[in-house]
């Protein structure tokens, strides 16, 4: 409002060149003021697409998660590759061992090849508030645990968190697929 009133007192006192800066200066504080909006305006549209992108991969990867938590069977495999074993999953706890007539396994390895490297009771697969984990049950020679970023994970009285794709290595000649 200042300037208004200054710009009309010199075009009234004909002060011309005065009013010509005035009015050029007015001119200068708008237009950067202009891209100044326009700018913020154009920061607060990116943050929010970012933000929205942010969101979207979030969603996706606990829907991704979700999904590879989702087990609905555990495959044996022999040192050849050989299936020799498949189960499928109907129930929360799947214990991993040597049946005989002192304790109840799910997933019986007494003749497999080296089965002697195998304890009694050596692991079990475990589904906790909708999580699978595999819990070692200090067993003799542990419990090794291969996920599917091929990072080796050995187990001795532990559990750790399983998804599909990961192998559990109970000794050199069987391997359990998780699928």
């Amino acid at each position: 409002m200042t300037i208004i009133l200054s710009l009309l007192y010199y075009i009234t006192y004909n002060r011309i060149e005065k009013a010509l800066i005035l009015l050029c200066l007015m001119l200068a504080i708008y237009s950067t003021y202009n891209i100044y909006l326009k700018k913020s305006l154009f920061n607060i549209k990116i943050e929010n697409m970012f933000e929205n992108e942010l969101k979207k991969r979030k969603i996706e990867e606990l829907e991704e998660i979700k999904r590879k938590d989702n087990i609905n069977r555990i495959i044996i495999i022999d040192d050849k590759d050989n299936e020799i074993g498949l189960v499928e999953i109907k129930k929360n706890n799947y214990k991993i061992g040597k049946k005989n007539n002192k304790n109840d396994v799910d997933i019986d390895l007494k003749d497999v090849k080296e089965s002697e490297l195998i304890s009694k009771e050596h692991a079990i697969i475990s589904k906790i508030k909708d999580t699978w984990y595999l819990i070692d049950l200090n067993s003799t020679n542990g419990t090794t645990l291969i996920k599917t970023n091929n990072r080796k994970i050995i187990l001795k009285n532990e559990k750790e968190h399983i998804q599909i794709g990961d192998i559990i290595k109970l000794n050199n000649k069987i391997s359990i697929l998780i699928n």
